[in-house]
């Protein structure tokens, strides 16, 4: 989930290229909203959002008894070390940032989190 809309779309568009079933959400609340209906088996976070960011997302979502065990995986321009700190300790299991890898890159990564 992220609120660079071009970004997300490529995203999407990159791991349904490669057989995934995603979903889009455009702020932190809808994108909690449809994680908790749908229980997808990777989120694809950003750290900053509008209406929820995605570190409120994450802790909201390791409240609920599915939420505590989902792949969370933060996408973010944002490398501030305290954020990557608390998405870590919420138990996000990477934190990518957006500069550092190209469309391939991401997805590969993702791949290799769910074992593809």
């Amino acid at each position: 989930m992220d609120d660079e809309e071009a970004k997300r779309t490529a995203v999407g568009q990159a791991l349904q290229d490669e057989g995934f079933a995603t979903e889009e959400a455009d702020n932190g609340k809808i994108g909690l909203e449809k994680a908790l209906k749908s229980h997808p088996d990777l989120i694809l976070l950003d750290i900053r959002m509008p209406v929820m960011g995605g570190l409120d997302m994450l802790k909201e979502l390791r409240k609920d008894e599915w939420g505590k065990e989902v792949t969370v995986v933060l996408f973010s321009s944002y490398a501030d070390p305290d954020q990557i700190s608390q998405a870590l300790a919420l138990g996000a299991q990477d934190y990518l940032l957006k500069s550092s890898y190209d469309l391939d890159e991401v997805v590969q990564q993702l791949k290799s989190k769910l074992g593809a």
